[in-house]
């Protein structure tokens, strides 16, 4: 798991959900904070914490913590939103670079 994966795992599950005890978790709790950030974050990133959410608890019912997984029924949320697919022209990329510092610039290029 690289860097990123565990900064978005802190943001959108352990910062929110991290103090409640796993058998405290049922389904429909768990349905309603997928929801919850299916209204904020892209249709992708939403896919990937429900992945998460699921691998957890699946993990967590192999090492017997819980007799059953909560996660293994919760849906895609039905209303998400789309990958922002934005992209720079050229112009515009040339542009910003020629505005980043010497070494910020020679990382990005």
């Amino acid at each position: 798991m690289n860097d990123g994966s565990v900064t978005l795992i802190q943001c959108d599950l352990t910062d929110v959900l991290g103090e409640i005890p796993l058998v405290n978790f049922d389904k429909f709790s768990l349905q309603i904070h997928l929801n919850k950030l299916a209204a904020t974050r892209s249709k992708d990133r939403v896919l990937q914490m429900r992945a998460y959410l699921r691998d957890i608890f699946a993990e967590a019912v192999d090492q017997d913590f819980l007799a059953k997984d909560p996660a293994r029924k919760v849906k895609v949320p039905a209303q998400l939103r789309d990958t922002d697919t934005t992209t720079l022209t050229w112009e515009q990329l040339r542009k910003a670079l020629m505005e980043l510092a010497l070494r910020d610039r020679v990382l990005l290029e």
